[in-house]
């Protein structure tokens, strides 16, 4: 079992806050623990600063029984009493914002609050995608650099960077001075090619007369078993025994390579196209698309969506 949480964990989290579960219960459908969960949230919990439809975002603790008028210094003749106006909480000085005692225990957000919607509170969201998004980015962050302290790296730099400077090889400056160094010869390339040596590339007439290497492009691992009882001879056989159920064709329509793409579905039937809006074109993103309409059409899926046709992309 992954240590890490996924996309797919992330939207069951999102589903289950929005069912309004216990944490300890979405803990358990996940096979994680309770903290790690309470974790996830606290860490990438959105704040939104959205109030309710047709009501004043006066967020005040004193504005139910505020009596006060005229306290905006720009319209003084104004009649209105200043609890039923949002910009007194900019004007008065005895402003107090009122914070949801909800957001303070579990489960953190207002994911799945009834209130939501007359609400005129701060609010906080978990996202899924956006939790995803910036749990890959600091794991990226993480990973980048060197483990070394500063004073190992200033000893490299006192050890090897004068021999560079004198035209020594870096092979030879790491054989002679290997004794007194705690890092093999390509993590000390690497530091004179990133720059965190005194010694630059340029002193090195070998490497610059070098060309970059090719590397070659990582190959996509797919998951062969993932087809068995998927292919196009299987579906033929499908369609003869249930002629009367209609596939629903999927595929995707990229635009800019890396970039974003659409995600379409067809109704042949009835010539209905759907189009979802992807940041980027994986597996991972497309389930997400297919889990929303899971969530939202309920029951109604397995009748709109019988059999799903694609091709070896997905």
């Amino acid at each position: 079992m992954s240590k890490h949480l996924t996309l797919s964990d992330r939207i069951t989290i999102a589903t289950g806050l929005k069912e309004q579960k216990p944490i300890n219960q979405i803990a358990n459908e996940l096979g994680k623990n309770c903290s790690t969960i309470s974790r996830e949230i606290r860490k990438h919990i959105t704040r939104v600063d959205k109030g309710a439809a047709h009501r004043v975002s006066n967020r005040c603790v004193h504005r139910k029984t505020c009596n006060r008028y005229g306290i905006c210094e720009n319209n003084p003749n104004c009649i209105r009493k200043c609890a039923t106006c949002a910009r007194c909480n900019s004007f008065c000085q005895d402003y107090i914002e009122e914070k949801c005692e909800r957001l303070s225990t579990p489960p953190y957000v207002c994911n799945g609050c009834k209130k939501q919607s007359s609400c005129v509170l701060r609010k906080s969201f978990y996202y899924p995608e956006k939790a995803d998004q910036q749990y890959h980015v600091l794991l990226s962050e993480a990973r980048q650099g060197y483990n070394m302290t500063t004073l190992e790296l200033r000893n490299i730099d006192e050890q090897i960077s004068p021999l560079l400077k004198n035209g020594q090889s870096i092979h030879h400056a790491c054989v002679v001075r290997g004794a007194f160094i705690t890092v093999s010869e390509n993590t000390v390339s690497r530091l004179v090619k990133d720059r965190q040596l005194s010694a630059t590339v340029l002193g090195q007439q070998r490497v610059v007369k070098l060309k970059p290497r090719k590397r070659p492009r990582p190959e996509k691992k797919v998951d062969r078993h993932c087809r068995e009882g998927r292919t196009i001879e299987d579906y033929l056989s499908f369609q003869k025994e249930h002629p009367e159920m209609s596939a629903v064709e999927m595929d995707s329509v990229f635009g800019q390579i890396g970039g974003k793409s659409l995600l379409t579905l067809i109704f042949p039937q009835s010539q209905l196209m759907l189009a979802f809006l992807c940041d980027c074109s994986t597996v991972a993103c497309v389930q997400s698309k297919i889990n929303f309409l899971y969530e939202e059409l309920g029951l109604l899926f397995t009748t709109l969506f019988p059999m799903i046709l694609t091709d070896n992309g997905y």
